[in-house]
């Protein structure tokens, strides 16, 4: 009797268990079903993301913003995300209002919203593009400028004491509290300066991404391997050049402020024209709902 007791514990016991291991397997497969379908959607929502962010990118509206200083640290993405979460809300309110109080639909301002649309598109040939062309042109011209005063700086360096030798370094670093639009290009070159004053060089012309930046870079590296004598005869025999080229750059940037003027003076025009189409528009619907109504 007690051995008959003791198979049927046995039996019971058995059984618990096989159960029991059996619920762990269930729930072990369960929850690593849960984790492959959670990868999955984690996956496709990264795809999803990534397709988002890549019609977004621009290159070319990143290169244009990096040569302006990428002003409220905006890039292309932002940029195109902000643009069209803006007109596409503007668009969705205009319609959503016009729905549901009914009226006449604003065709004038979705127009409005389809002009600002494609005009603010970063396409070559649009607005926005030739903006951001000047305003690069501008920085771009503001570097040069601050290059030729690094460059007669530096050449009032030497005239200081005609027989001391210049610490290039200690030079530069002197000088780069005066600078704004090349202190990054200054800054990046003295901390390579210790490692390798050819390379902080290149450095520096890269960060500026001007052709006086390079020539400058170019001065300054057989400036630094010459005695005070050759390396005043180096500055001394380059500043003409320096000189013509600033020269050459203002007539341009003077050529370049006549057309923005030019462009200026005619968005009034465009202004009239469209307020005139906008007229036009009104007074059409304005005779086709009278023509309905008799």
């Amino acid at each position: 009797m007690y051995l008959l007791k003791f198979s049927e514990i046995t039996i019971y016991f058995v059984v618990f268990i096989m159960v029991g291991r059996a619920l762990i397997y269930s729930l072990q497969f369960v929850e690593s079903k849960k984790s492959v379908h959670r990868l999955r959607l984690m996956n496709s929502v990264k795809k999803r993301a990534d397709g988002i962010l890549d019609t977004l990118y621009n290159e070319n509206l990143d290169r244009l913003l990096h040569s302006i200083g990428r002003p409220l640290s905006i890039d292309s993405v932002k940029y195109n995300l902000v643009r069209r979460l803006l007109l596409g809300g503007w668009f969705i309110y205009i319609t959503a209002d016009w729905y549901l109080f009914e009226g006449r639909y604003p065709y004038n301002i979705a127009s409005l919203i389809l002009a600002l649309y494609i005009f603010t598109q970063p396409v070559k040939g649009l607005p926005l593009f030739y903006i951001l062309e000047k305003l690069k042109d501008l920085q771009l011209r503001e570097k040069n400028k601050e290059c030729f005063t690094l460059y007669s700086m530096v050449q009032n360096e030497f005239y200081t004491d005609i027989d001391r030798p210049l610490n290039m370094y200690a030079t530069l670093n002197k000088l780069k509290p005066y600078f704004k639009a090349i202190d990054k290009a200054l800054g990046k070159a003295i901390l390579l300066w210790k490692r390798n004053p050819a390379e902080a060089l290149d450095a520096f012309a890269v960060e500026v991404g001007t052709e006086e930046a390079k020539d400058l870079a170019q001065i300054l590296k057989n400036v630094d391997l010459s005695s005070p004598q050759d390396a005043r005869d180096i500055l001394d025999s380059r500043y003409e050049q320096f000189v013509t080229k600033r020269h050459e750059n203002h007539r341009r940037y003077r050529n370049n402020i006549g057309l923005i003027g030019y462009v200026a003076a005619l968005l009034p025009v465009f202004a009239v024209i469209y307020n005139a189409m906008v007229i036009f528009n009104l007074e059409k619907q304005e005779l086709l709902k009278f023509i309905y109504q008799r």
